[in-house]
């Protein structure tokens, strides 16, 4: 349903609202004045601003721009929209004329009078098409105008002669009827024209205050009855009867129209009819498949009361009525007015009523039991009962029974006295009920039921057990029923009801588990088909006995409330049954009512994604169309949660309207719809079906099911593309790995080489090196023994010069080579680890100064600039001496054997005084960066093409190594320039116990105290040298170069007898 208002366009699906405004974008102008759907499905808007259009398909809103055959477009206000039966659409708009709408050629035509030019259509008055698509016009001159070939020629109805029949009146709605009559809605009334004999009739003119009736809006309910909506209100007029029904806003009455002035009617599919009203909104007649009759008080001063309670007729067809607020009442059907009984014994809270001949018994809640005289309408008030009547029952033998909350009472007429019957003292007693049979059954409270047989006068009583499902479902037993069929049925407060199955002795129970309501029941009536009517605390059930099967009525279906009283219904004579509630008290007629038999469409009026909306058609938008129009629907995989809005479109009891969907994929049962919104989160990519059925009010269920296809894209690391990667991915892993296998095979394969290259490398390198250390160890001594005759020769004798000079030169030579051959020594030393440093403190910088000066005869001989940078003052290390000397003497051989022009030594501190690092760079051929590193290698020397300089290649590695032992690092910068040396070395200060002293390889400890005494005892005695010697040639040497003053012993190395006797000799001096 859409409705225009002064506040925009509102559509509504039976469970929502949804607005269509200017502030929101969605209209252009929130003044609506007319609509019209037209056979595209579209609803033209008529604004106070021109003509919008509502697209289905798009769910957007267009405003119409265009120009007419004058170039005009519409800008006014709209009168009037409506179409004929080819589609064309005429708009009729405030000083701007008639316009004709082609949809197919899209061409429109602005009338601003007939084709004679002597009517004015300027200010056109209403217009409409009948079933012959004749257009009928009112251009306010009192007459009606008609065409049946669109406007190119006009026909006036009624002669011209000045007695038109809506001179001086004007026209607000014209309609065409059934029987060839077009109905006229005036500023005067309702009137009748028939078009055949072309006279009018009045149909409505007058109101009760005798004054015009303005007209606004006509609609047709059926062929026979016409509604007209005007200023003071809604008349129903019968064609037939001519007798019309007025209705107008009743103060305080919820049930009256909203308001009086009526400006729109419009009739629904289903057969309701909806009432716009100016100040109070909408109302809505639902088609009358059910027609409940409504007695309640209209305002609060009302007269009536609306707790109503008990029900009772008597002889003359009136009907007693009891409240609970505002005391007793009589209806009369006849005159169907409601009229109350006052007399100061009736106390306004009614709980029991039994009519007794001419009396009419009243129970009261606190204020006992009185007896109306019917004729005379005397009271009797009874106080030697209890004050609480609950039940009060004449048997067929014309017994009272009064139920009361301390037990059951029977009434002797013949002392107009109460006898308390015994069994049942302190009972609280609910209802009393008289079989077929004459037994009296009771139901209680809280002690279940009751049952007296009047025969034979025993009690027997039935209660509830936990243990026994077939037992009364309830001690609390509200009121006892027997049907046509002679069965009982009992009401409980929390059971539901049951049926009791006399020959069996037991209960058939109906209650929330078999699909109830409620579990409050109040009474049951039975209608003239066998059909229970059951009232409860949540409306009322329509039940079949038989089947079991029920239907539930609630407020939405015309109640008065959901919630009915205790003993609160009856049935008349004809049938009719009545039934109190909480507001008040309802009659109906059970044979008028008829099925719901329309079928409702179901429709998808929402697509909620993040909690908003989606529009159609706008970016990142899934919808390219209405969801309402959609059968598929594609959405990201970010887009897996979300939610659809589903109605029934039934206004009749859109509350009572079933909603069941599944989504097909995903669901594995049908589901109810909650609220009118179906949300799923989470979904996994996939296709699915989302299938939604609905039912009416009655329970009938469309047939069709809507169903909307939903594909879920699965996330890019699951699509078709990242698939078919993956399989390339895979095959070139698999690929990559078989690769990989075989490199890394064929690499095993390498290293093994490798490693055998290298331990055969190693082999031959460990065998080179001890071939060269046994070579060296061998050469040394002979180096020695030619060396030192030289130096003593060189010494003490006084040579020739040109002898000397050879002699020098043998020296000289000797020396070299004795350096090398110590140089490959000490290099194996620290290959097998064996050689230790012996740290010590000293000046570095002496040092350092030291070696240099060594080597500046060398650096003069060769003409290069030797240049020697050190720090001012002292810098006092703990070193090895004799190590740092290599390894200083090392760099500066080398700096001075490949420099051109240049060699410079510098040492520095860092700032935190923890290093020391010695430079040495010269500008010698330039090394290779590759070469750098492999410098270090034993026997490696780097050697361009231009030159050769002999070297052994030992000694940048022993240099190394002993940087090493010294916890430094000795390596070769990356300069391009140059070539420079770089020692690192961790300042690091020892005191003496710390310093690392070598022990003496060749006295054991243990013969330092026996050559002590030796000398003490023979201190006076000439000084004993111990020389020990492997070779024979320097034994003979060393022992021959001692003073006189001594005596030498001479041992060989592989001699015991020093081991094996230190005792026999005392030595100051042991030369080894």
């Amino acid at each position: 349903m859409w409705f225009g208002t002064k506040d925009g366009l509102d559509r509504y699906d039976g469970i929502s609202f949804h607005a269509y405004m200017k502030e929101a974008g969605t209209l252009g102008n929130n003044f609506v004045t007319a609509l019209y759907e037209d056979i595209q499905g579209q609803i033209w808007i008529g604004t106070d601003v021109g003509i919008y259009i509502y697209s289905p398909q798009t769910e957007a809103v267009k405003r119409f721009e265009i120009k007419s055959n004058k170039h005009t477009l519409i800008d006014h206000t709209i009168n009037s929209i409506t179409g004929d039966q080819d589609g064309g659409i005429w708009i009729t708009s405030q000083g701007q004329g008639l316009f004709y709408y082609n949809q197919s050629s899209k061409r429109m035509i602005n009338y601003l009078s007939d084709a004679s030019g002597k009517l004015d259509f300027t200010n056109l008055g209403r217009l409409c098409f009948d079933s012959d698509n004749t257009c009928w016009i009112d251009v306010h001159d009192g007459n009606l105008y008609y065409s049946n070939d669109k406007l190119r020629t006009l026909h006036p109805l009624f002669p011209k002669n000045g007695k038109e029949p809506f001179r001086n009146d004007y026209i607000c709605k014209l309609l065409p009827g059934p029987y060839n009559c077009l109905y006229a809605g005036t500023m005067k009334g309702l009137k009748e024209i028939n078009l055949t004999n072309k006279t009018v009739r009045e149909l409505l003119s007058k109101d009760e205050s005798g004054d015009d009736i303005y007209v606004r809006e006509i609609a047709f309910y059926s062929d026979d009855e016409l509604w007209a909506g005007t200023e003071s209100g809604l008349y129903i007029y019968n064609l037939r009867s001519g007798k019309d029904i007025h209705l107008q806003n009743v103060t305080g009455d919820p049930y009256s129209i909203s308001d009086n002035a009526i400006y729109s009617i419009c009739k629904d599919r289903e057969g309701g009819m909806w009432i716009g009203s100016y100040f109070g909104g909408v109302n809505y007649y639902p088609m009358q498949y059910t027609y409940f009759d409504k007695y309640y008080p209209r305002t609060e001063s009302d007269e009536m009361g609306k707790r109503v309670r008990e029900f009772c007729a008597d002889r003359d067809g009136t009907i007693w009525f009891g409240t609970e607020d505002k005391g007793l009442f009589r209806y009369n059907p006849t005159t169907d007015e409601v009229t109350a009984f006052h007399h100061p014994e009736i106390h306004r809270n009614v709980h029991g009523l039994c009519l007794d001949g001419d009396y009419l018994w009243v129970g009261t809640f606190s204020k006992g039991l009185n007896r109306i005289d019917l004729k005379t309408h005397a009271v009797k008030h009874y106080s030697n009962l209890s004050n609480d009547i609950f039940s009060i029952c004449r048997t067929t033998s014309g017994k009272v029974w009064i139920g009361t909350t301390i037990g059951l009472a029977r009434y002797h007429p013949e002392t107009d006295t109460f006898e308390k019957i015994p069994e049942l003292e302190g009972v609280f007693i609910y209802h009393i009920k008289e079989d077929k049979q004459g037994n009296l059954w009771l139901a209680t409270y809280v002690n279940g039921v009751y049952k007296c047989n009047i025969r034979t006068g025993e009690w027997e009583h039935f209660v509830h057990s936990d243990a026994d499902p077939h037992s009364l479902p309830s001690n609390k037993v509200l009121n006892v029923f027997e049907d046509s069929q002679n069965q009982l049925w009992f009401t409980t407060q929390g059971g539901g009801f049951c049926r009791y199955e006399p020959m069996e002795k037991k209960f058939i129970s109906y209650d929330s588990h078999t699909g109830l309501p409620s579990n409050v029941i109040y009474r049951i009536e039975e209608d003239e088909k066998g059909l229970f009517w059951i009232t409860t605390n949540k409306g009322l059930l329509h039940f079949d006995p038989k089947t079991a099967k029920f239907k539930v009525y609630t407020l939405a279906n015309g109640l008065l409330s959901n919630q009915f009283n205790y003993q609160s219904s009856y049935k008349d004579k004809n049938g009719r049954i009545y039934l109190g509630s909480i507001n008040g008290f309802i009659s109906f007629d059970p044979s008028t009512f008829v099925g719901n038999d329309f079928i409702a469409p179901v429709v998808i009026t929402d697509f909620i994604l993040f909690n908003k909306n989606v529009p159609v058609g706008t970016k990142g938008s899934p919808l390219q169309q209405s969801i309402t129009l959609c059968d598929y629907l594609e959405l990201k995989s970010s887009q897996n949660s979300f939610s659809f809005g589903v109605a029934v479109l039934s206004f009749q009891a859109p509350d009572m309207n079933t909603l069941m969907y599944k989504l097909d994929g995903f669901d594995t049962e049908w589901f109810p719809v909650g609220k009118g919104l179906i949300t799923y989160s989470n979904l996994p990519s996939g296709t699915y079906t989302l299938m939604v059925k609905g039912a009416n009010s009655d329970g009938i269920w469309n047939p069709d099911v809507r169903a909307l296809k939903i594909r879920i894209l699965p996330p890019f690391y699951l699509s078709v593309w990242a698939y078919a990667f993956y399989f390339l991915l895979i095959v070139g892993s698999a690929f990559a790995v078989l690769l990989y296998l075989k490199r890394r095979s064929a690499n095993k394969h390498q290293r093994a080489m490798e490693k055998f290259e290298q331990e055969k490398e190693r082999e031959l390198y460990m065998s080179k090196i001890d071939f060269f250390t046994n070579v060296a160890h061998e050469i040394r001594t002979p180096l020695t023994l030619i060396k030192s005759p030289l130096e003593s020769v060189l010494h003490e004798k006084e040579l020739a010069k040109d002898v000397r000079m050879e002699l020098e030169i043998m020296d000289q030579n000797a020396e070299r080579l004795l350096n090398l051959t110590n140089q490959l020594l000490d290099f194996r030393k620290t290959e097998n680890k064996g050689f230790r440093l012996n740290a010590v403190e000293c000046n570095l910088l002496d040092l350092v100064q030291s070696v240099y000066n060594r080597f500046t005869t060398l650096a003069k001989q060769r003409a290069l600039d030797f240049t020697i940078d050190l720090p001012d003052g002292e810098l006092s290390v703990s070193v090895d001496k004799e190590a740092l000397t290599k390894i200083l003497s090392n760099l500066l051989t080398n700096a001075l054997k490949y420099a051109e022009t240049y060699a410079h030594l510098s040492l520095s501190v860092d700032v935190q005084r923890e290093t020391f690092s010695i430079r040495m760079t010269n500008d010698g051929e330039i090394v290779p960066p590759d070469m750098r590193d492999e410098i270090f290698r034993p026997f490696v020397q780097y050697r361009d093409s231009k030159s050769s300089i002999p070297g052994t290649g030992i000694g940048l590695a022993l240099a190394r190594s002993l940087a090493e032992l010294h916890d430094g690092v000795l390596v070769m910068d990356q300069a391009t320039d140059c070539n420079r040396f770089i020692l690192t070395i961790p300042i690091v200060h020892r005191s003496e116990e710390e310093i690392t002293r070598l022990p003496d390889p060749l006295i054991p400890g243990e013969a330092v105290e026996a050559e002590r005494a030796f000398m003490e005892k023979d201190r006076h005695k000439k000084a004993t040298i111990l020389v020990v010697e492997d070779n024979k040639d320097m034994l003979g040497f060393v022992s021959s170069n001692w003073p006189p003053c001594t005596m030498c012993l001479r041992l060989r190395m592989e001699s015991k007898h020093y081991v094996s006797s230190p005792g026999r000799m005392s030595t100051w001096l042991s030369v080894m």
